[in-house]
């Protein structure tokens, strides 16, 4: 595992709480809310399983 990579990947995994949180708070439908936090926790794992392969 490249430090870069462990680095970039703990920044994302402190940032992401407060991602979900501000798609929550923010204006728009519920249905776009639900798409938005889904994909971001797809992309989240995928690159958890990326950093660590």
């Amino acid at each position: 595992m490249n430090i870069v990579e462990l680095i970039l990947f703990i920044i994302g995994a402190i940032m992401f709480p407060y991602g979900v949180y501000e798609i929550i708070k923010g204006d728009g439908s519920m249905k776009t809310k639900l798409f938005l936090i889904f994909t971001s926790i797809t992309l989240f794992t995928i690159e958890s399983i990326l950093v660590y392969r």
